[in-house]
């Protein structure tokens, strides 16, 4: 629309940014009660000395302050959409991590990464942001909105899938019946393999089928060889029976989900100033 309203954009950043620190800093709090974090050395309870108490303090105060900007932010959007699936992913939050859910000890937690980062925090930062641009106006998800959600649910699943790598150990010990758990750690590895692939043709066909510009998937190109080198890393350390080392993975997925999102959001950008006006509309 040809508007970048800094208000609004700052305050879906810090709020998502504070709900993102209450995901991190409660999951942290909770698991202290299955010791499964018993030896995370990044945990935040450990880091802590062991009080869970705080961390849940912290915890609530970082949700309190996130969810009271995301709250401004949809409601100066006009459209009462947006603040509703963010409240769905925040619930899915809760139910990744606490009690009395606990899903992710089920080994759902990618699936609830992917719903909560991509189709609906994705299209609810798109539905506010567009919302106020638009005076309030109604807001229709294109195809576009809906290809950028599932990518970026899919990187952001990515992530968590490969946290898991180097605490099998741990998580069979703590009952959680993470991917590695059910699948062993070589099967996870071709899955993460195949994944990889699979995102990628994907990718292609989003942009056969007009849902995605063909600007962005040049750009996606450049983040490829990121997305191999995380499986070919983690398969090399497995050979050499350096598990520990796999910890490294998650940060190499994340590394690839920024580039691939930069990459991504710059197609799009391209496609719409240079070529297609009417890309959004």
């Amino acid at each position: 629309f040809g508007v970048v309203d800094v208000s609004s954009v700052s305050e879906l950043v810090l709020g998502s940014a504070g709900v993102v620190a209450w995901l991190n800093l409660s999951n942290d709090a909770w698991d202290a009660s299955t010791t499964v974090d018993a030896t995370k050395p990044e945990s935040v309870v450990n880091l802590m000395g062991g009080n869970a108490k705080v961390v849940h303090a912290m915890a609530w105060a970082a949700l309190l302050a996130g969810a009271g900007l995301l709250y401004a932010a949809c409601a100066a959007s006009g459209n009462p959409l947006s603040w509703k699936l963010l409240l769905g992913a925040t619930a899915l939050g809760h139910a990744y991590q606490g009690p009395p859910f606990r899903l992710s000890y089920k080994g759902l937690g990618e699936p609830i990464a992917f719903t909560a980062f991509g189709p609906l925090a994705t299209v609810a930062f798109y539905i506010a942001l567009c919302g106020k641009a638009q005076g309030g106006a109604p807001v229709v998800v294109t195809a576009v909105v809906s290809s950028v959600a599932v990518l970026l649910g899919c990187t952001t699943a990515f992530i968590l899938f490969t946290s898991h790598f180097h605490q099998e150990a741990g998580d069979r010990a703590a009952g959680k019946l993470s991917p590695i758990v059910r699948l062993g750690l070589p099967q996870s590895l071709l899955l993460a393999d195949n994944l990889v692939g699979a995102h990628y043709a994907c990718i292609a066909t989003l942009a056969a089928a007009g849902w995605l510009p063909y600007t962005a998937v040049f750009g996606l190109v450049v983040s490829y060889p990121l997305a191999r080198h995380i499986v070919d890393y983690a398969q090399q350390k497995l050979d050499a029976n350096d598990i520990d080392a796999l910890f490294f993975t998650k940060y190499l997925a994340v590394r690839w989900h920024i580039v691939h999102g930069v990459a991504l959001a710059l197609g799009i950008i391209a496609q719409r100033v240079f070529l297609s006006p009417d890309l959004f509309v």
